[in-house]
């Protein structure tokens, strides 16, 4: 995926084709010169303030790829594809730049109807869609993009419709299959009785995600101090929230209705076995108001994440990380089912895939069940 500016100065080099891809920064100038954006303030320790020196706004304006298209030249077809619940990079900057490509430059071949440059505003956030067929769309759109722009002569009845004919009732029975319903389970099993509800990728969650985003920000980033760099954390977290399979917000029962004093999130993965594909979810983070802790309510999480995991049919094993040295943590998840994995979790081979979801991180210990 090449640079937007690059497209600008070398476009001999592109000739067949571009894909720019997820989320594009190609306004800088504008946004950085728009202080009412909440992140403007923040950036201009990074980029520069050009609203109050000259030299920044010339240095900004030649990294600013809207800023810079070349006129008379030949564009070749560009996908553009912002998100419209990004918090860091304006979707409005793709149609500006997509804008000033086809009125200034010279398109080259009638990708769309507006030319050169097409724009395709995807729903989800900075992070984009969740879910297996969300990102199977946003990957086969990427693929048809090159398909078109490289000219490949193909027979659309044998690449379209003889195989469209097969995959919709596959893609809809595995939606079906996959879908968890937004809804609210009640359950009191602990010193402090919560109830948890559950929301969907791209769930607005009633407000409910960003204050789980919140608490997740003051529990996992104690040293962030600075307004800025907080909002940036808050949005990252609620972004991730608003894409991930599964999120489980809990709230004490009969308590402050608009307080979140806990929650959950959950990702989906294909892993291979012995017998075939298994579908598994990965417990990315669990997390309890600190003052609230030892009452029971990170186990209730827990039950209500795994029963909803349960219920989905295709759904046959859960697996998580824990700190090796966090024994409360390792408590609460044995307590639920799990167990230590060793290296190729049970004889699956799968040991790196679920190891890939987390960082590497040293001191931690791989746990898992079957459901």
């Amino acid at each position: 995926q090449p640079q937007p500016l690059c497209v600008n100065f070398y476009l001999f080099h592109f000739s067949s084709g571009i894909y720019l891809g997820k989320v594009p920064f190609v306004d800088p100038l504008g946004t950085l010169s728009d202080p009412s954006l909440p992140l403007t303030v923040n950036e201009w320790e990074e980029f520069g303030n050009p609203l109050e020196s000259p030299p920044e706004l010339e240095a900004i304006r030649d990294l600013s790829p809207a800023s810079n298209v070349v006129a008379g030249k030949a564009y070749p077809p560009m996908l553009l594809r912002p998100a419209k619940n990004d918090a860091r990079t304006g979707w409005w900057e793709a149609f500006k730049f997509a804008a000033n490509v086809n009125s200034f430059g010279a398109p080259e071949s009638g990708l769309g109807p507006v030319g050169g440059a097409t724009v395709d505003l995807s729903l989800g956030g900075h992070f984009w869609s969740g879910g297996r067929t969300a990102r199977a769309n946003e990957k086969a759109l990427s693929l048809a993009f090159h398909v078109s722009a490289l000219g490949v002569p193909s027979d659309p009845l044998e690449l379209g419709q003889s195989r469209s004919g097969e995959l919709e009732p596959i893609l809809e029975a595995e939606e079906s299959a996959s879908s968890l319903g937004d809804g609210l389970f009640e359950i009191g099993t602990g010193p402090t009785e919560v109830e948890v509800g559950s929301f969907l990728p791209g769930s607005e969650g009633g407000g409910d995600l960003a204050k789980l985003a919140e608490l997740k920000t003051s529990v996992f980033s104690p040293h962030l101090t600075s307004v800025g760099s907080i909002y940036l954390q808050q949005r990252k977290y609620e972004d991730s929230l608003r894409e991930a399979r599964a999120v489980f917000v809990a709230k004490e029962l009969g308590g402050d209705a608009s307080k979140v004093i806990g929650g959950a999130q959950a990702e989906e993965l294909i892993l291979g076995s012995p017998r075939g594909d298994l579908v598994a979810w990965y417990v990315t983070s669990v997390v309890v108001e600190p003052e609230l802790r030892g009452r029971g309510i990170g186990r209730q999480i827990m039950q209500v994440l795994l029963a909803a995991a349960s219920g989905q049919g295709a759904v046959g094993a859960a697996y998580l990380h824990v700190e090796s040295d966090n024994a409360a943590a390792r408590a609460l998840y044995r307590g639920v089912g799990f167990q230590e994995v060793n290296s190729d979790l049970a004889g699956t081979g799968n040991a790196e895939a679920v190891q890939g979801m987390k960082d590497g991180q040293p001191g931690e210990i791989l746990m898992g069940m079957r459901l």
